[in-house]
């Protein structure tokens, strides 16, 4: 039984197989159709990615251009100012509380000389500091009276908002990241970014940057590093919140489901949070992870070069997992479910097309046979009416021999001879054998002929 099924599953595979080839080919096609127009749209999606997030670097861009840009003005009426006063100096910075939401503050850190100290004391107090005094951090975060030095910098104004006031008095070189970056911008004369530190006046220690830009004394030469030194008067300090920066700089532009990041290559993040926008269409939590890790990932991003004060910062844009999703259509599908339905219709076709080739063989042999049936029973029939005929013949010769001996042997001599006769003319050994049985056939009339 087993073997009859096999024979049977055998000749099933042999008929139908090209309906199970046509069907997987057609599949084969959907799914290469599929992949295509799937891999058509994600190229769409990643423009449309790579053109908003653009849009996204211009911007933190432009407004940190924007904000240095203001620091600039502000160090050049400085610059031109004797003996700068508190009230000048926040109407001069006014300006920032509603234009520059990113700068946290901005500060004015004259250059005082140890033999100056008591003398810059006196005159801030008497402007309005009551219990002004130079500081540092001491030991648990608490300010302390700075200790004795050459110079100092202390944090004489603060704008456009108010700081504590543990921050007048603070001197910035007392802190390394803020010496560096203030002796650097005071050896180069250049605007200059710090590194990542946190905020004196913010309890929250939350990590900002500081761009500083020297103030020379007017008409005084700043060619070398000897002049700047002689004729340094303070520094400009723009304390830059990175996260409102970002913010700030897309608040304008329509949300996409793009997270923006920022890192400083030169600077790791050391387990604190990297500046950073969460999309405002994302739905769940986000933090950003190293700059390697987000190069290495497979994640949609890009990343763009932002220059703060001549440090080469780097703009990443990632996109959320709702940017795709949103931009994702049913054409890929829909071309799948077409081209399967195509194909299980051409299985269908094809099928149809062996069994009407099948119905149309096996009529064709039905044919065929029945022909045969009819060739044979006339062939039998045929072969029947000879033998009647040969019998008749047979029987008429025997009446014949019976009337007498001699016109029957007479009769046999013609049958015979007629045969040889005609196998001498060539004749086939049918038609020898049938003239051989009609030849006695003239004969036979004497039967009715009277002695």
């Amino acid at each position: 039984m087993n073997h009859i099924h096999n024979i049977q599953l055998s000749s099933l595979w042999r008929r139908y197989s090209p309906v199970v080839w046509a069907i997987c080919i057609g599949v084969a096609f959907s799914l290469a159709a599929f992949s295509a127009v799937r891999w058509w749209e994600f190229q769409e999606i990643e423009k449309e990615f790579r053109l908003a997030a653009e849009e996204r670097a211009l911007a933190v861009k432009g407004t940190f251009a924007t904000e240095t840009a203001m620091l600039e003005l502000v160090r050049a009426a400085l610059a031109d100012q004797l003996q700068p006063r508190n009230d000048d100096f926040l109407r001069l910075v006014a300006p920032f509380a509603s234009r520059s939401p990113s700068i946290e503050a901005v500060e004015w850190t004259p250059r005082v000389l140890d033999s100056q100290r008591e003398a810059f004391l006196a005159d801030a107090r008497r402007h309005g500091f009551a219990d002004y005094r130079i500081t540092e951090v001491g030991p648990g975060g608490v300010m302390i009276p700075a200790s004795k030095r050459e110079e100092y910098y202390p944090i004489l104004f603060i704008g456009p908002r108010p700081g504590r006031d543990t921050v007048y008095g603070f001197d910035a070189v007392s802190e390394p990241t803020r010496r560096k970056v203030l002796r650097l911008a005071r050896d180069t004369g250049e605007t200059v970014a710090s590194g990542r530190i946190d905020f004196v006046q913010d309890e929250k220690k939350t990590a900002g940057f500081l761009v500083v830009l020297p103030v020379y004394k007017a008409g005084r030469p700043a060619e070398s590093v000897a002049d700047r030194h002689a004729n340094l008067r303070g520094f400009v300090l723009g304390v830059f919140r990175p996260d409102d920066m970002i913010a700030s700089a897309l608040r304008r532009l329509q949300p996409e489901g793009i997270d923006v990041c920022l890192y400083n290559p030169a600077e790791p993040a050391d387990g604190r949070p990297i500046p950073f926008h969460v999309s405002r269409t994302r739905k769940t939590p986000w933090q950003p992870v190293g700059a390697e890790q987000l190069l290495a990932s497979n994640k949609m991003h890009t990343t763009a070069r932002l220059d703060v004060a001549g440090n080469p910062w780097t703009v990443a844009c990632v996109a959320a997992a709702d940017f795709a999703s949103a931009r994702r259509s049913y054409w890929p599908w829909a071309v799948l479910a077409a081209g399967t339905a195509l194909s299980v219709l051409l299985g269908a076709y094809v099928k149809s097309s062996i069994d009407r080739k099948a119905f149309v063989d096996q009529l064709l042999m039905d044919k065929r046979l029945h022909a045969e049936e009819l060739q044979d029973k006339v062939r039998r029939q045929t072969s029947d009416i000879r033998q009647a005929q040969e019998e008749i013949i047979f029987r008429l010769l025997s009446a014949t021999q019976c009337r007498d001996e001699e016109t029957g042997a007479h009769v046999r001599r013609v049958g015979l001879m007629s045969e040889v006769l005609a196998r001498a003319a060539g004749w086939t050994d049918a038609e020898a054998d049938c003239i051989r049985h009609a030849a006695p056939m003239h004969d036979v009339g004497k039967i009715g002929i009277p002695d």
